[in-house]
């Protein structure tokens, strides 16, 4: 599968463009170009920056930029730092677990209550049955 970068960057070089050219065309500095190309997103500043490159070089080199943006979402996933990581190393932001201190404390509370009342109904006299 090819990646977004992959397809701008064979593009380019298919329509046989220098980067500098296209730099200087869409007004996208060459670095920002090389880091789209080389699918190398930690170097832009953020997700919408990131997007909003490659719409404009997609429609540049007339390529669809929905099907160019979704293959980026394919690959590409943005955190809640903003930054762009890959998908296969996105690990959940939170695992929730469910043994907490709160929920050790309130194990503790009931289990002593059950030892309690436990103790209370052994220790209860049972009524006696009356016989003549």
């Amino acid at each position: 599968m090819k990646s977004a970068g992959m397809i701008l960057q064979s593009t380019r070089q298919a329509q046989k463009l220098e980067l500098e050219d296209v730099a200087r065309i869409t007004k996208i500095r060459p670095t920002f170009l090389q880091a789209l190309e080389s699918d190398d997103y930690t170097r832009l500043l953020s997700g919408a920056t990131a997007r909003g490159f490659i719409r404009n070089y997609s429609r540049f080199l007339g390529l669809d930029p929905q099907a160019l943006l979704a293959v980026f979402r394919r690959d590409f996933v943005e955190n809640q730092a903003g930054q762009i990581v890959p998908r296969s190393v996105v690990e959940p932001a939170e695992k929730v677990n469910f043994w907490t201190p709160k929920t050790s404390v309130i194990a503790a509370v009931v289990a002593i209550f059950t030892v309690f009342g436990g103790y209370l109904a052994y220790q209860y006299p049972k009524p006696r049955s009356l016989r003549p």
